[in-house]
């Protein structure tokens, strides 16, 4: 697990409070699988799958992956940005409970049947909560590298985090139309989260024009520059929140829907407390490590794409007659699709 050791001074501002909704209207893109790989693989997905980014993350943080898993299940692939996030309202409150709501307000507005879920990160989390308290919407779940703890020891990133995005939008003379504007923002986000990959993240939500669904931010001026996530008001409840697990709401709670935990096996997240609690509340649980850091999805495009195209086959495989098989194999597929081995940018994570 990365930590951040710098700097967590906190910034102070004024600030202007966001609505509280109880269900946000989420912003989303869609992607179909190719007419050209349609009808000629092996397997196919009889639900959507929806795609759940991490803190700070968008609906674009992984998109060249969608449009291949949504190649390689034959089905389509679902990214939405969470309150707060991407194009979606600002509003609070944001927690884990209130992200579900979303969620399942999302899937039932479009009216989704029983879709797959693959989150990472905060996502990952998110996920499994849907899971647990809505088991009749979902079909399964892909979980990326996180467990159903409260994990505190995360903060000092979060306020780094936080902090590394304030210093861009308040605390500089960094103006809209400056020719060096991205080179000066990064020197100011170096200060708090030093030459990590986070910095490349982060920058996604600084922006030189504002968003029309951003109106309720504090963050606007004439001539500076713009945050799509409303940083002044909602770094304290990022602080607060992402790291928590809703312990009381969920402890008694358990799903019989198949869960895969991809394992980072140098992140630190998924430790054996971790992996038990996982097994409490999913005991239709597998897991599958691959070598990385938490950014994983990054570092091995490849291999978790093979993973979670071939853990999908083996689950539809089930739900379908000896008949209905298709000779082709899942080596044969994955060699066929997935040939993700693109050089890792670290532009648009978490």
């Amino acid at each position: 697990m990365l930590f951040i050791g710098l700097s967590i001074r906190r910034f102070v501002s004024t600030t202007t409070s966001l609505p509280y909704k109880k269900v946000a209207k989420l912003n989303f893109d869609l992607y179909k699988p190719h007419h050209s790989t349609y009808g000629k693989l092996p397997i196919h997905c009889q639900e959507p799958l929806i795609f759940l980014h991490g803190i700070y993350g968008y609906s674009k943080s992984f998109s060249t992956d969608y449009q291949q898993l949504s190649n390689l299940l034959q089905t389509p692939v679902y990214s939405i940005d969470m309150r707060c996030h991407g194009e979606s309202e600002n509003c609070l409150p944001f927690n884990y409970e209130t992200l579900a709501d979303d969620l399942d307000n999302f899937v039932i507005t479009h009216n989704l049947n029983k879709p797959s879920l693959l989150g990472f990160s905060l996502g990952a989390k998110l996920a499994m909560v849907a899971l647990l308290r809505s088991p009749q919407l979902y079909t399964s779940g892909v979980i990326v590298d996180n467990v159903p703890l409260k994990q505190d020891i995360i903060k000092p990133n979060l306020t780094a985090f936080g902090n590394a995005l304030k210093s861009v939008i308040h605390d500089s003379e960094i103006r809209k139309h400056d020719p060096l504007w991205i080179s000066k923002s990064f020197d100011k986000m170096k200060k708090f989260c030093g030459d990590m990959p986070a910095n490349f993240y982060l920058f996604h939500n600084i922006q030189r024009k504002a968003s029309l669904l951003k109106e309720y931010s504090s963050d606007k001026s004439k001539d500076g520059l713009f945050c799509k996530v409303p940083i002044a008001e909602i770094s304290d409840h990022f602080i607060e929140n992402v790291p928590d697990w809703p312990e009381e709401a969920l402890k008694e709670m358990q799903t019989l829907s198949p869960i895969l935990l991809i394992k980072a096996s140098h992140s630190g997240f998924v430790k054996e407390e971790g992996l038990a609690a996982l097994k409490k509340h999913f005991p239709n649980l597998s897991v599958t490590e691959i070598a990385g850091t938490h950014l994983v999805m990054k570092e091995r495009p490849q291999e978790y794409l093979s993973a979670v195209g071939r853990w999908f086959y083996e689950q539809n495989s089930k739900k379908i007659t000896p008949s209905d098989k298709k000779v082709k194999t899942y080596k044969n597929l994955s060699q066929q699709v997935v040939v993700s081995s693109r050089k890792v940018s670290n532009t648009d994570f978490l």
